[in-house]
């Protein structure tokens, strides 16, 4: 390697540690505050192609449209999440009300008559009168037996905290949704105004990234949208083999949950099951744990393949940028790092920028994805149906 091609790459390395190092310093202090205004971006994006769709074939103003479609976004989430959280709080109760009871009347017995049996085959083989299976076994009931006494004062402990917490939520939600319209109603304004304060040159460079970014986050969502209906077929049939009433319903609410960072479905699922088996209901219980650990593996199986699959990433980059953007930033890295790599490719093979070789530059609307293999299949069965005809 000559000094000028060393010279390059130090410069080339440097510059991405500057951009990275910028990264994690911007997601871990500065975030938080950035989070309802990013959100409010993506929704904008979302819906501004339905926006311009209704302007143009329903003659209804934009600002209009923009409200209506905001607040039908925001208001369906919102459906879904406080039926979700009435029915994590039936099942607290639920839970709540049974553990007690079957942890006295069932798993109690149970332990000491094992430990009863435990100490009489050891005694036979060995002698030794201090050790004693039930002894232990009785320390063990009555530690979990005081757990359990301030497990009802632990989770009003929970609740009250949740409860502080709301105030400062609902505040957040607030500012997301007043952003989220305001950027709708205005948003070719808002493009224009900060594309004015650039000259020519950086104009199409800002212009270039901002068409990437935009298509690498309409392929994601496209990608995340096609797991979350995979989840929900997945769940809606496990929740009808089980006979689980309102089983579509429950699938879209636990969809939701599976699709969102960190949490997934496990947050409703397991306790679920955890509540079932306390009641008695053993088939229930054991069905639901089985459903959330086949979900876990195919989602694990699926994701990378599907998301890489949009994005131009490889299945095992697309793997390992979402378990390092966990480790690094916490469970919004899953979704930041595969998306900022999956723009820095498009980019470097769009010749936006030059990181790394690349055999010829491309435009992402040319990018062929699995929605638009299908898409040009069902174009090519129409046409061959029209020749018939």
């Amino acid at each position: 390697m000559t000094v000028e091609k060393m010279k390059q790459f130090l410069i080339k390395f440097a510059t991405f540690a500057i951009i990275f190092g910028g990264i994690v310093c911007l997601v871990r202090f500065a975030l938080p505050a950035l989070v309802p205004f990013l959100i409010a971006l993506v929704v904008a994006l979302l819906i501004k192609p339905l926006v311009n769709f209704l302007h143009r074939k329903a003659h209804i103003s934009k600002k209009i449209s923009s409200v209506l479609l905001v607040l039908l976004f925001y208001g369906t989430i919102g459906v879904l999440v406080v039926l979700a959280v009435l029915r994590l709080i039936d099942y607290g109760q639920t839970l709540i009300g049974y553990l007690p009871d079957f942890f006295k009347n069932n798993l109690v017995p149970l332990l000491t008559s094992a430990a009863e049996r435990l100490d009489d085959i050891i005694g036979r083989f060995i002698d030794h009168p201090d050790f004693s299976m039930t002894q232990h076994v009785k320390e063990l009931v009555s530690s979990v037996g005081t757990a359990l006494s301030s497990f009802s004062a632990t989770i009003l402990s929970a609740a009250g905290n949740v409860v502080i917490s709301v105030p400062g939520a609902v505040i957040n939600v607030f500012i997301t949704i007043v952003s989220t319209v305001f950027l709708a109603m205005d948003f070719d304004g808002i493009r224009h105004f900060f594309a004015r304060q650039l000259s020519d040159a950086h104009r199409a460079t800002v212009r270039s990234i901002l068409s990437h970014l935009s298509f690498v986050i309409r392929k994601y969502i496209l990608s995340y949208a096609l797991i979350m209906l995979i989840t929900f077929f997945e769940l809606w049939i496990g929740l009808a083999v089980l006979r689980i009433p309102s089983a579509p319903l429950i699938a879209a609410l636990i969809a939701v949950f599976d699709i969102l960072p960190v949490v997934g479905s496990g947050t409703v699922l397991c306790p679920w099951a955890v509540v079932s088996l306390f009641a008695g209901e053993t088939a229930t219980g054991a069905g639901l744990l089985v459903l959330w650990a086949v979900i876990s593996v195919i989602r694990y199986i699926i994701e990378p393949k599907i998301v890489g699959n949009q994005v131009g990433m490889h299945p095992l980059l697309t793997l390992f940028s979402m378990l390092l953007g966990n480790f690094i930033f916490g469970g919004i890295g899953i979704l930041l790092l595969p998306v900022s790599l999956a723009l820095i490719q498009n980019l470097n093979e769009a010749g936006v920028i030059h990181l790394y070789k690349n055999p010829e530059p491309k435009d992402p609307e040319d990018d062929t994805t699995l929605f638009d293999s299908l898409r040009q299949k069902l174009k090519n069965k129409r046409g061959q149906k029209k020749n018939r005809s």
